[in-house]
């Protein structure tokens, strides 16, 4: 771990905040928002959900375009449309306005949640790399406390506004700091600069032999030359049951209801009997033990492995949200 390592992961990984932030101030601005434009439920979720629509987009488009141009101009863009869109997203003049620029915001976000994490597999160590790539997850959740914090505070006078607007700094410094970082040693080889590739490795490890790193990228590099890398692979009998779990894993990690009660904690809490301000205060002791166990998943996965870990969540997960319905 060098200076170079932990400046890039520093800073790709406020990735990782951007994607916090913009979940965690969602459900709390948009109860404001429905109340100024005098919006129904159902639009109220289209508020919220509008930037997972560009996020969607941007994740679709972020790997291929870092593939083509490298990690760190996708990058650069996806802090730069952030920015924009929650500077737009602040000065909106009507709805229209809003949700295009809350799938503006949420291509960016899309495109970093897609490319932070392999960004810093691809520059970590091997020995940390869990822990390092669980960084994005880490800043994620400490992005959804400081917005349920900034709710909190504009929850009295309702300032939607000045909620969305803060969003616009993490995604400068995102676009400003990767300038300062290195390019992803594994693209450069896949781009045919073997030799750039060195010097880089040379830098970030700080020692002169990383002749066995540099010859595992091109081995891996010429493989996937070898085997055309295309969609066809992914049908294939030794792969199918790893792209499936993967796949599915995702899928109901998200689609089990858990990103529903972080996106809409102050309206479920006020369903349950609380006030308009304490309910936003309330959600910053849900996002607070979200960071906790957050750490403690990151000092664990590296010791006992992602599967443990990934079925005492789904356990946990599992009995809490049946326990809230109920």
């Amino acid at each position: 771990m060098t200076w170079c390592v932990y400046m890039a992961i520093a800073i790709s990984t406020f990735g990782g905040l951007l994607f916090g932030y913009d979940t965690g101030v969602a459900g709390g601005a948009a109860g404001f928002v429905a109340d100024d434009y005098g919006l129904s439920s159902f639009m109220e979720g289209v508020v919220v959900s509008s930037s997972l629509l560009g996020g969607a987009i941007g994740a679709m488009s972020g790997g291929p375009l870092g593939d083509r141009f490298g990690r760190r101009p996708v990058l650069l863009m996806s802090g730069l449309l952030f920015a924009f869109g929650a500077l737009l997203s602040a000065a909106a003049p009507g709805l229209t306005v809003l949700l295009v620029a809350r799938v503006v915001l949420g291509a960016g976000v899309g495109a970093a949640s897609v490319l932070v994490p392999v960004y810093i597999a691809e520059l970590a160590p091997a020995r940390i790399r869990g822990a390092l790539v669980s960084g994005f997850q880490l800043l994620t959740t400490l992005g959804i406390v400081l917005a349920y914090g900034v709710n909190a505070l504009f929850g009295d006078s309702q300032a939607w506004r000045w909620s969305l607007g803060p969003a616009a700094v993490p995604g400068l410094l995102m676009a400003g700091g990767v300038l300062l970082v290195p390019e992803s040693p594994r693209w450069l080889v896949a781009r045919g600069r073997p030799d750039t590739a060195r010097a880089l490795l040379r830098k970030v490890r700080a020692q002169e032999d990383v002749e066995d790193e540099l010859r595992d990228i091109e081995a891996v590099h010429e493989r996937e030359a070898h085997t055309g890398g295309g969609w066809r692979d992914l049908r294939t009998a030794w792969v199918r049951p790893m792209v499936l779990t993967g796949v599915l894993v995702a899928f109901f990690a998200n689609g089990c209801g858990i990103n529903l009660v972080i996106y809409f904690a102050p309206q479920i809490l006020q369903s349950a009997g609380m006030g308009s301000s304490s309910s936003l205060l309330a959600t910053v002791g849900l996002g607070a033990v979200n960071v906790l166990f957050t750490v403690v998943g990151m000092a664990l996965v590296d010791r006992v492995g992602r599967r443990p870990l990934l079925l005492t969540g789904a356990v946990g997960m599992t009995l809490t949200l049946a326990a809230l319905a109920g």
